[in-house]
């Protein structure tokens, strides 16, 4: 206690600090939690590194897709990413005046083997940051400082330590009571393959349902089950145990045939949309004003049909790259642009990572997109915000590697 009498947080007794600490949700929480004093520190166990739920399947050799053997293809390398945003906890006053001081910073990290991780911009065009020990970032970061979120998880393959997507067109995994399924869209003649753990082969899955023409757009995992995507919107759901196909939505209204389209797999906590992303007519690739349409349906599968929601999501914000897409809610990510695309057009305007990025609101009818690497949006993804590039020599620390395993 004080002079005062009163009773300093410091000095709490031990039994009400662990049943405060059993209270908390996550190991982040608890970190942060006996960071405050000695007392505290003291008074609950140091949490164990808990063990990655897909530990043992972030780098897989499997045998390649049926199709390619003929042409001497005979090993595939999976190897996961992580796509992460990093968010300061507290403002540094000299940044209290940019919108960059409160915007996180969403990165992807490779893991290359079981103990390398490598900071990867996030869309792969041709460039790769290599190797955190050339940047001007911390090695570790300070709990108390940061709030750490997982987007997403998925995997490119691995060709000589090179990204190589020609091979994947689409993919996804779920994680079962019995194992680890995938679940890839082969390019090379538009094979649906499934592999499950102990499996010596790709299983490959045949949709067998009328009106389906035989194109895969896209695969995505959604509560416990694969959902497949047709290139007019038709959609299949594929028990991952039973390997049973069911329909869940006929093809999609009003698409234009015209246009070059490009279907995502969003979801929400209880609703799965899909995201028709049409190229602009005339592409013009040194930068100027491009005009992009995103058209947004969502799943109803009691009357089984894609619903179109005309104005976008507007409480979200959708992120599509070269290998990878995420539906986030905007309030998770202060400083973007809610109902808006995140994406990669394949086309840098300057040379540093995510160059290729623009971003362009959602909704039915041609939008203006806008690149990242240009006017005020110059310094969106790259180079790292000022308020992560410290010396952090304080206890409690949470290395990068480590952060993929308790945020």
């Amino acid at each position: 206690m004080d002079s005062s009498g009163t009773r300093q947080w410091c000095d709490l007794v031990t039994d009400l600090l662990s049943k405060i600490a059993g209270c908390l949700e996550n190991q982040c929480d608890l970190r942060r939690f006996r960071s405050v004093c000695r007392s505290w520190r003291t008074s609950t166990p140091r949490p164990p590194l808990p063990a990655h739920p897909l530990e043992p399947y972030r780098f897989l050799k499997l045998p390649s897709f049926p199709a390619e053997r003929h042409y001497g293809d005979d090993t595939l390398v999976l190897v996961m990413f992580t796509v992460y945003s990093i968010e300061p906890l507290h403002q540094h006053q000299e940044d209290n005046t940019t919108a960059i001081a409160t915007r996180p910073w969403v990165v992807k990290l490779k893991f290359w083997c079981r103990d390398t991780v490598r900071l990867s911009e996030l869309s792969d065009s041709n460039l790769i940051v290599e190797g955190i020990h050339t940047l001007d970032l911390p090695k570790v970061l300070d709990l108390r400082d940061y709030q750490v979120r997982e987007i997403c998880s998925a995997y490119y393959h691995e060709r000589e330590f090179i990204c190589d997507t020609s091979r994947v067109r689409s993919g996804s995994f779920c994680k079962t009571e019995d194992g680890f399924i995938l679940l890839m869209v082969a390019r090379f003649k538009n094979e649906l393959c499934m592999w499950r753990v102990g499996d010596d082969d790709w299983t490959l899955v045949d949709v067998t349902v009328e009106g389906f023409h035989g194109w895969y757009e896209t695969v995505g995992c959604h509560n416990g089950k694969f959902y497949v995507v047709g290139d007019y919107g038709l959609t299949v759901t594929v028990d991952p145990i039973s390997l049973e196909i069911k329909q869940v939505a006929s093809n999609a209204e009003s698409l234009r045939e015209d246009r070059l389209h490009r279907f995502v797999l969003g979801w929400s906590e209880e609703d799965l949309f899909l995201v028709d992303m049409l190229s602009p007519d005339d592409l013009d690739i040194d930068g100027d004003k491009l005009s992009y349409e995103f058209r947004v349906w969502k799943l109803d599968e009691k009357r089984l049909k894609w619903v179109e929601e005309e104005e976008g999501l507007k409480d979200h914000v959708l992120f599509i790259a070269n290998d990878w897409s995420a539906l986030v809610p905007a309030k998770l990510l202060p400083g973007y642009k809610r109902n808006c695309a995140y994406f990669a057009d394949g086309f840098g305007c300057c040379d540093h990572p995510a160059s290729n990025f623009l971003v362009c609101e959602l909704g039915r009818g041609p939008k203006e997109a806008v690149h990242l690497c240009s006017g005020s949006s110059s310094n969106f993804f790259w180079p790292p915000p000022s308020w992560l590039n410290q010396n952090q020599t304080l206890p409690n620390l949470c290395s990068l590697e480590e952060m993929c395993l308790f945020c």
